[in-house]
């Protein structure tokens, strides 16, 4: 098993509890805009299985145990997205995740470094390339599209250390209130979305980020 944390800025609590309950991670600083994806795809389809962790995050000591003993493909410990009162629990991002050997083996490392698929239009990104933002969503639409019914499957909670301090409360509002009316175009059928709320609400708040 292949454990890696990736982070652009490392939070005291998140080093703590690795060198306590996963002590061969490898600590992947990611640059810039593309540095996450890059690094990704550089550990991608290696024969290993592939635990992600990332810099913000707080594991536990039911993290690795309960991933080794998992024979699914794609697993997840939750948590918390957005700042109050905005918050859902994900399941679907990079936070904490496994991915099992066969399901690296079916998705190309292509598809971690695509531009980013419409109607994302990410701000940061030019070109729309595809930066670190949006690599879960990537990820997850990929799984989806090999059409197996392959589904995250939710291990429990970690805790979230994100500064929210800068992101946008209006258009968070506007994403949650497309989520409200029951607007799902962007996780419909064009991208063949699981029928997950947390996909929703990322793609929502993504596209208005």
């Amino acid at each position: 098993m292949l454990v890696c944390c990736f982070y652009s800025s490392l939070r005291d609590e998140t080093a703590e509890a690795i060198a306590q309950f996963a002590p061969e991670t490898e600590f992947v600083y990611t640059e810039g805009l593309y540095g996450y994806p890059e690094e990704l795809a550089a550990r991608w389809d290696t024969g290993e299985v592939l635990v992600t962790i990332e810099g913000d995050k707080i594991i536990t000591a039911d993290v690795l145990p309960s991933f080794e003993k998992c024979d699914r493909d794609w697993c997840n410990f939750s948590s918390p997205i957005f700042p109050p009162p905005f918050s859902v629990e994900c399941s679907t991002g990079l936070g904490c995740t496994k991915f099992s050997v066969n399901l690296q083996s079916q998705i190309s490392i292509s598809e971690l470094l695509r531009a980013d698929r419409s109607p994302i239009e990410c701000r940061e990104c030019p070109n729309y390339r595809g930066c670190w933002k949006h690599l879960d969503n990537r990820i997850n639409v990929a799984i989806a599209m090999l059409d197996q019914g392959i589904e995250v499957h939710d291990h429990g909670h970690i805790e979230h250390l994100h500064d929210y301090t800068d992101w946008r409360t209006k258009e968070m509002l506007s994403a949650r209130e497309l989520i409200a009316v029951g607007e799902n175009s962007l996780a419909g059928p064009a991208w063949d979305y699981p029928e997950d709320p947390n996909h929703m609400m990322v793609v929502y708040w993504k596209s208005y980020s």
